[in-house]
């Protein structure tokens, strides 16, 4: 027994004295005195180089183990970048020992990093320097090297079953993990010109982190601001067998009016391309039902979102978005637009769409409806040179690749149809304009207006413009609105019209203006001279000035020129006629007097509508050799 007893003893000293010394040891240990070979051994474990300031170790029964790291940074691949792809200002952890010891549980009550700063880079082939840091020494290998290690593979998972026996990630526990002063930037040479999207000044933080269940998580940051304008929250969930982690009921808020739009174009420098002006206004807020991310990407999305308020003006538009709403949904891949909603001139503009692989084809559709709005507001917008009422109405529908702005105006298709109802051009009476800007007719306008009869004197005695209806079809290709068919039913004429309007609002317009035949027909009655104006519906015909410029200074008259060439062209044709007729001896009068077929003489329609192209009018052999005599003289061609 006395054997026993010393030996028992003995043992009981031998462990005080080995848990004392372990004690004194970890309590005494200085950590930073193997700064350099701890450096070394993980630079060799990640291929990375790595620095470490400072780092000191601390233990406590009560208290546990505390290891504090300052200065930590790791440097990112050549073929990535010369700057760090991971920096820890300062880090800090607390490990409860009690549960270890008597639960086998990893139970640790804080984590903390201050100032951490993560560069997240994919490179001009599509690589992202992450998955780099992830990738294993095996993935490396050619296939005969893997054949090699294959062999090696039981063992390897023999050995994995142990380890997952002696230790279990699902009996480890994280009460807290925060960040504070936080650095997350993205940056995409994949793009042309390449996109830094840096979120700063973030404060995260984590609660109850486990494995096996989900654990909420908040954070706070700013996205091109000097303010904290996003704000997020909701439940995440590691899965370890898959390598995922899944994200639920995640809501996003975030603020547009903080937004900085100098540092906007420093990280998006194609977005200047859009022409943003000053500054824009507007609340964006997405719940994100289900998230699973993995090495490979996102996986699964499902979300909600809403562009509340939205408020901007662009530098190629004069009319500024107010007041925008917008709802829409995200998957993995596509984006679906349900309704964009904005009062636009006292009226309502809607608009819905879809956006698909907008993370790589980004090919869209979108339909897009106008309702009452109001002339007179737009004309206002547009710097028109003219007052408008009335309400105009547009259907159109748009496809195209890219969201920026070459990528839009090269791509961009469509087709469209706009039309004024109740329109009125105020304190303009265009017949009456056009009419006196024909100088060689002298006093036009006046001496038709004295002599017309009384229900036509009105018309050109109005101080306004009745438009009785305005129609306009447009098609666009490669970012240019063609104006296939713009037409214009006034009181007493009509326009036709055709042209092009580009991004930078440069037209192009050629149009022509028909007086209805009733009234060409009292005018001429007249003014004779205007016989000369008669198209073959009887209507007077009076080409307007082909316009090139901006569309804010707008302006049409009468092409003078033209007119002219017409005029001697048709008194010429006139003389020849009757001298070749006098020569060939024909009844000159009995041709003039039969009526046209399908229709009577001035004043009549040649039986087909005023506002439809004139239909050609078969000649006689004798007309036909006058006309070849006229398309011979350089200046009627």
């Amino acid at each position: 027994m006395r054997i026993i007893k010393i030996i028992v003893t003995s043992t009981l000293i031998i462990t005080v004295f080995l848990f004392v010394g372990i004690f004194v040891f970890l309590k005494t240990v200085d950590l930073n005195r193997f700064k350099a070979q701890i450096t070394e051994q993980i630079s060799k474990s990640i291929k990375r180089d790595v620095r470490m300031r400072h780092v000191s170790f601390n233990f406590s029964v009560n208290q546990g183990i505390t290891l504090h790291i300052s200065g930590l940074t790791v440097m990112d691949l050549p073929d990535f970048s010369t700057e760090p792809m991971l920096y820890i200002d300062s880090s800090h952890l607390d490990v409860d020992v009690l549960p270890f010891l008597l639960k086998r549980q990893v139970l640790a009550s804080k984590i903390e990093f201050n100032s951490l700063k993560v560069n997240l880079i994919r490179n001009n082939k599509g690589e992202i320097n992450f998955q780099k840091f992830a990738q294993k020494e095996n993935d490396d290998l050619p296939v005969a090297g893997k054949a090699a290690t294959s062999q090696t593979g039981d063992a390897s998972e023999k050995a994995t079953k142990k380890k997952s026996k002696d230790f279990n990630f699902k009996e480890m526990l994280i009460r807290s993990i925060r960040i504070t002063d936080g650095a997350f930037i993205f940056t995409d040479h994949m793009t042309e010109p390449s996109t830094m999207i840096p979120i700063t000044e973030i404060e995260f933080q984590i609660s109850n982190l486990s494995v096996d269940a989900p654990f909420p998580f908040q954070l706070k940051a700013s996205l091109f601001s000097d303010r904290k304008n996003i704000s997020l929250n909701g439940l995440a969930q590691i899965n370890m067998l898959n390598q995922q982690i899944r994200i639920d009921d995640l809501k996003m808020q975030t603020n547009f009016s903080n937004l900085s739009l100098d540092r906007v174009y420093e990280g998006i420098p194609s977005l200047k391309d859009a022409g943003l002006k000053d500054r824009i206004d507007g609340k964006l807020g997405i719940d994100v039902h289900q998230m699973i991310l993995s090495e490979e990407g996102l996986l699964v999305l499902s979300s909600d979102g809403r562009l509340t308020d939205v408020t901007a003006q662009f530098e190629n538009s004069p009319i500024p978005i107010e007041n925008l709403d917008m709802q829409f949904s995200m998957t993995e891949s596509d984006a679906e637009i349900a309704e964009i909603k904005m009062p636009l001139a006292s009226g309502e503009m809607r608009m819905s769409g879809r956006l698909i692989e907008y993370l790589a084809e980004q090919k869209f559709l979108a339909d897009l409806k106008l309702t009452n709005a109001q002339l007179s507001e737009l004309a206002g917008q547009l710097n028109l040179p003219v007052k408008l009422e009335g309400q105009l109405h547009a259907k159109c529908k748009f496809s195209g690749r890219g969201i920026d702005g070459k990528a839009l105006e090269s791509s961009l298709v469509g087709e469209g149809v706009f039309e004024v109802k109740n329109g009125r051009i105020l304190d303009i009476n265009i017949l009456k304009l056009v009419l006196s800007k024909i100088s060689f007719i002298p006093n036009a306008a006046g001496k038709i207006e004295k002599n017309l009869l009384e229900k036509y004197k009105e018309k050109l005695e109005a101080e306004d413009t009745i438009l009785e209806k305005v129609e306009t079809d447009i098609k666009i290709h490669e970012g240019v609105v063609f104006i296939n068919r713009a037409q214009v039913n006034a009181d007493g004429f009509l326009v036709l019209a055709s042209g092009k309007l580009d991004f930078d609002q440069n037209l192009n317009l050629a149009a022509d203006l028909y007086i209805l035949s009733e009234l060409s027909a009292s005018m001429v009655a007249v003014s004779e001279e205007l016989k000369y104006f008669l198209d073959e519906q009887q209507r007077i015909h009076i080409p307007l000035r082909t316009y090139n410029g901006k569309l804010a200074d707008f302006r049409m008259y009468p092409d003078v020129e033209d007119l002219g060439k017409e005029i001697i062209r048709d008194m010429g044709k006139e003389e020849l006629k009757k001298v070749i007729f006098k020569a060939l001896d024909l009844d000159d009068e009995k041709s003039e007097d039969a009526p046209s077929e399908g229709g009577g003489g001035p004043g009549q329609s040649s039986g087909s509508s005023e506002g439809e192209a004139p239909q050609e009018m078969e000649m006689s052999p004798e007309e036909a050799i006058i006309e070849s005599i006229f398309d011979m003289i350089p200046i009627f061609e």
